[in-house]
């Protein structure tokens, strides 16, 4: 039997967290990120949120759409629960939505993805 090591989920993996008071900024390879991102098997994706307040339906669609096991949602420098109202369309594929601070999000999400679980992260970094 030859066992060959998975490289795939590399190229979203957090390498680094740096800031505080929500301003971070995220290094995924050699690329550093200031701004809001969705993290998921596909890639990296700028998210354009700059807060939990400004998420519509339509937002949590596009997490939904993402068809992983669970989704991490990283509010900022604290955590901040979503409307309940606007989630529906994650409960509706019975997906798990985690809400944690965004520096939480990212070190749940390494894990997760080191354990070859289905996982997206989808990282509120507010604007400074």
């Amino acid at each position: 039997m030859q066992l060959n090591l998975d490289k795939s989920a590399e190229r979203t993996l957090i390498k680094g967290l740096v800031g505080s008071e929500g301003q971070f900024k995220i290094l995924i390879g050699e690329q550093k990120y200031t701004s809001s991102l969705i993290l998921s098997p596909a890639g990296v994706e700028i998210w354009e949120v700059t807060n939990l307040e400004s998420l519509t339906e339509s937002d949590y669609l596009q997490l939904s759409n993402l068809n992983t096991e669970v989704i991490l949602l990283g509010t900022g420098n604290s955590i901040r629960f979503p409307d309940p109202t606007l989630t529906r369309p994650i409960v509706e594929k019975q997906m798990g939505l985690e809400v944690m601070d965004t520096a939480a999000a990212c070190r749940t999400y390494n894990i997760l993805l080191a354990d070859a679980r289905s996982v997206a992260a989808a990282l509120i970094i507010e604007p400074s």
